[in-house]
């Protein structure tokens, strides 16, 4: 402590230091601006909805207004919240420009004489071209686009946005196409460059770009290089997601017509041996036309928005003969046009339209319906739906159903099938076209669960009749069954709740609770029956060998354990007296062992 604080007291010493420093009033400034607008205490306390008590306490300073206040008092004042704390208007900063920069922001092109070189830099090392790209200059940009040597992506941006077609047809679209999935083209196409979302989003949603421009870039009629329908696939994607209708159907007709134009010129054309899935046709010409396959995407979005007649716009579309079979020329299938359409259908609850999303030509997925995880549905799915096209032509073929089985069979290329049923000379032709079809794995959905039922003799899937098909429906019911009740069984009976009683030392409930598990594990996923030491006599038997590292199959570790656990629990439920002992480590391996299992 100094001299100074020892001598001075508190008070003085605020007296003091207040001759030489002055302190702002907060609330002297607010009883002044109120006086300059003839407010009463009471008037200003009605604009803040607080009391004139509070007001007084504020412009007598034995109080001061919270933070959230000064906002609204620098508006009701028309001050800034700088001079309410201070009392002193904070002074504006002065910022200079370059002729430069001030020619740029002001898109001035008259000021374009007093700058001598486009090239030149200002003090902040920016060029004319610089600050065209920052302020989006278009007009000096129309004026000096020649001159300047602006980024290709730049160039084109600034192109669009000042709608110069003139420019945009000296700039070389085709070498910077925009391809975000460029690993599933063919490799000639890997090359090519990409252009940013940035300039597709001008393209489709600036308002800014004008017809004429729009209709220039769509247009057909174009020198080579500046072929813009390498990007109308995800041109036509971004105008259907942003619901640009106009764009989205200029797109399309233009699409159409390059399309057709292609096609119609592949053959003609000497020339005409790169085919892709964008362009098709002479690399040589003059003009040039291109093949445009609508993405994924598209197709994804007019789903989930029931949109079924661009949906068939869109099929129309990528249905075309394409030279080469491309694996990413997408169409809506279908089943995925008919939960569109139930989808439209606000009668149809959204279960049954789960239900229908698991069947695929008629024929009901087991795995996606599983999935769907209704016990009740699935056992109803699976009595009322196939499993397999054969069941489904079987169906027909009991209900003489011959325009169904016709349509099909023309739709499938099945000449068999269809002279038979033309011809009706015997039933068991048609039966035989039919069986025909177990082979094809197009139509095994289910393939897994026919193993079932298989050819002992030839160790291959044996064709099922209806009755087979039956059978095999109800094994799914059953095993389903099965894994329901596992499920609702073990349903606490994890590891980490065997460890949380075994740390509590509760061993016979331990062992107890985990022979449970083991039992429902053996009967759900390894299909055995009886009690527990006829079943896990089985299993050791199936899967209580191991290789000893000499090739030779020895009796695994588990095989003792496991009967040593079933023992320890027929000692504690049943009073059995065997002289069991089954040690800590052990019953340790078992609960990690059983765990694994399922």
């Amino acid at each position: 402590m100094s001299i100074f604080d020892k001598i001075m007291s508190r008070k003085a010493k605020e007296i003091f230091m207040g001759l030489f420093t002055k302190k702002h009033s907060i609330g002297k400034t607010i009883a002044e601006l109120r006086k300059e607008k003839g407010w009463t205490q009471i008037e200003l306390a009605e604009k803040l909805q607080v009391s004139d008590k509070a007001i007084s306490k504020w412009e007598k300073d034995s109080g001061a207004p919270s933070i959230e206040f000064f906002p609204a008092l620098a508006e009701l004042f028309d001050v800034s919240i700088d001079y309410l704390m201070t009392g002193k208007e904070t002074e504006p900063e002065i910022i200079t420009m370059s002729k430069i920069e001030l020619c740029a922001k002001n898109d001035d092109v008259s000021m374009l004489e007093e700058i001598k070189g486009y090239n030149i830099t200002d003090e902040n090392g920016k060029s004319l071209q610089d600050y065209i790209i920052q302020y989006k200059s278009v007009n000096i940009y129309n004026k000096t686009c020649d001159l300047l040597k602006l980024p290709l992506l730049e160039d084109i941006k600034m192109a669009l946005l000042s709608n110069n077609v003139s420019r945009l047809e000296k700039i070389q679209i085709k070498k910077y196409a925009h391809i975000d999935d460029r690993k599933k083209l063919p490799s000639h196409l890997g090359s090519l460059a990409i252009i940013t979302d940035e300039i597709l989003n001008i393209i489709i949603d600036d308002e800014k770009i004008n017809s004429t421009t729009f209709d220039y870039i769509i247009s057909p009629n174009k020198q080579i290089n500046n072929v813009w329908y390498w990007v109308f696939p995800w041109l036509i994607d971004l105008a259907y997601k942003n619901d640009n209708t106009d764009k989205f159907d200029k797109l399309i007709n233009a699409t159409k017509q390059n399309n057709q134009y292609g096609f119609e010129h592949k053959a003609s054309d000497d020339n005409c041996h790169r085919y892709n899935n964008i362009n098709i046709g002479s690399h040589y010409q003059e003009k040039m036309f291109g093949i445009v396959v609508i993405k994924k995407s598209t197709f994804e979005q007019a789903l989930s928005k029931s949109d079924i007649e661009t949906i068939e716009i869109l099929n129309e579309i990528n249905k075309q003969p394409f030279p080469l079979q491309l694996e990413y020329r997408y169409r809506a299938t279908a089943d995925e046009i008919r939960i569109a359409k139930l989808k439209m259908d606000k009668s149809i609850s959204e279960s049954e339209i789960k239900i229908q999303s698991t069947i695929h030509e008629g024929v009901v997925c087991v795995d996606e319906l599983l999935n769907l995880n209704d016990f009740k549905i699935i056992k109803k799915v699976l009595n009322e739906y196939p499993i397999h096209i054969v069941e489904l032509l079987d169906e027909w073929f009991s209900k003489s159903k011959w325009k169904e089985l016709y349509r099909f069979a023309i739709d499938n290329d099945n000449e068999n099938l269809a002279n038979a049923i033309i011809e009706k000379d015997g039933t068991e032709y048609i039966e035989r076209a039919i069986r025909e079809y177990f082979k094809k794995d197009k139509y095994n959905f289910n393939k897994k669960y026919f193993y079932l039922y298989e050819n002992s003799r030839q160790k291959s899937i044996a064709i099922p009749n209806k009755e087979q098909f039956e059978k095999i429906k109800q094994r799914i019911i059953d095993e389903l069954a099965l894994k329901i009740d596992k499920d609702t069984t073990i349903g606490n009976l994890t590891k980490e709740y065997f460890e949380s009683e075994l740390a509590k030392g509760n061993i016979d409930i331990v062992v107890i609770k985990l022979c449970v598990r083991l039992e429902a594990i053996l009967k759900s996923d390894y299909h055995y029956d009886g009690e527990l030491s006829a079943m896990l006599e089985k299993y050791c038997q199936e899967h209580g060998w191991e290789d000893d590292g000499w090739g030779y199959s020895v009796e695994a570790n588990h095989v003792k354990y496991l009967q040593k656990l079933r023992m320890k629990r027929n000692n504690i439920v049943h009073s059995e007296k065997n002289n069991v002992d089954l040690t800590l480590e052990e019953l340790k391996y078992c609960i990690d062992y059983i765990c694994k299992m399922g």
